[in-house]
Formats: C-alpha cells, sequence, structure tokens
C-alpha cells in the first residue's frame, strides 16, 4: 500500500471532485490512519462529468447553433411560426419602374453607374418581346427590344412562368418583375422574373 500522507491526499481529491460524499471521505480516511485497507472508492453512475457527458453536451450545443445559423439565410424564415401574427416585415425596396430601352441606353453609356443604379433591386421592366429562345437546358429566355436591333434585353423567367413563355408573341408588350439585372457585353441580364 502506498504511505498514509499519498493516500489522504488521494481520497482529498476524490472528495474535491465530487465522487466521495463528506461521509465517505471521513470513513476512507479512518480506514487509512487505522492501518486497513480502505473499501473501494464507489462508482458515481449517471453522473454525466464522469461518464463523457460533456463531451456530448458540446456537440448538442454545436448543433443548435449550427440549426440557428442554418435557418438564418434560408429565404423566407424569418416570419415562420405563429400566423395570426401577421405577415413578416421585410425591407425589400420597392421595384423601380424602368423601360428595356432605357435599362439597355443606361447599360451601354456607364456599365458601372447603371450595375449600381439599377443591380441590387427589383425591377419592373416594361418592353416588348423581341423573341424567346431556349438556353442550354432548354429553359425559356425572353427577349426584350432596345435601341439596338441586334442586342435584345434578355429574361430569365422563375420557375412558375416558364411554361407562360409559350403564349408570349414577337411584338407584344409585357412587364416583368425581375429580382435583379447583370449584364455581358452591356446587355441587360434580367434575373428571376415573373410575367406580370
Amino acid at each position: 500500500m502506498t504511505n498514509v500522507s499519498e493516500e489522504l491526499a488521494r481520497l482529498a481529491a476524490l472528495r474535491d471532485q465530487g465522487v466521495l460524499s463528506e461521509d465517505e471521505f471521513a470513513k476512507q480516511k479512518a480506514a487509512v490512519l487505522a492501518g486497513t485497507s480502505p473499501a473501494p472508492v464507489p462508482k458515481k453512475k449517471g453522473s454525466m462529468l464522469r461518464n463523457g457527458g460533456i463531451g456530448c453536451l458540446v456537440i448538442i450545443g454545436i448543433l443548435i447553433v449550427l440549426g440557428v445559423i442554418g435557418s438564418m439565410g434560408k429565404p423566407g424564415s424569418a416570419g415562420r411560426g405563429n400566423a395570426a401574427a401577421g405577415p413578416a416585415v421585410t425591407d425589400a425596396p420597392a421595384p423601380l419602374k424602368v423601360s428595356a430601352v432605357e435599362l439597355a441606353r443606361a447599360y451601354e453609356a456607364n456599365e458601372a453607374r447603371a450595375q449600381s443604379d439599377y443591380g441590387n433591386r427589383p425591377l419592373l421592366v416594361t418592353g416588348t418581346v423581341d423573341g424567346i429562345d431556349l438556353d442550354l437546358v432548354d429553359d425559356p429566355k425572353v427577349k426584350l427590344r432596345t435601341q439596338n436591333e441586334f442586342l435584345s434585353a434578355q429574361a430569365t423567367l422563375v420557375d412558375a412562368d416558364k411554361p407562360k413563355a409559350r403564349d408570349l408573341s414577337k411584338g407584344q408588350k409585357i412587364t416583368l418583375l425581375c429580382q435583379g439585372v447583370s449584364e455581358v457585353i452591356s446587355i441587360p441580364m434580367l434575373a428571376s422574373c415573373a410575367i406580370q
């Protein structure tokens, strides 16, 4: 057996860690001082700290944090829950009304200014259909007439409106609500457009 002072220090450490109660510590200490073998230290069952529970708590905490962060980035996640509370308040700006011709002129004159003015907001674009083409995956692209007869503004449609493209005709006047615009060689490329 180890010497008495080492055994008492070990028992005191177990008491400080909560493995031994004060009564158990006193009995073990008395046995060591009497020169008899102390009873084996009982294992406390169900203690999360001694049975690897800290790791489980850390993992659960991380999963909760990741779930909260993930739900913050999902579109439409705000305002879920109590439907009686009313519609969710959004800070989306009102769509800017512009014609396809005005948009094309702006991009032709100064792409940087046009992207700054039109690129970061929804647009209500009016124009004349110049054609309806299919892209590489057979999604319709609506071409809108501009001042340049060789370069038309192009609009991709939201999924719900793609079937409506078959009913459009060249020369037809339409209005599109588009969620964004970019450019390719000064040609406005309208994205996520809904036919109004």
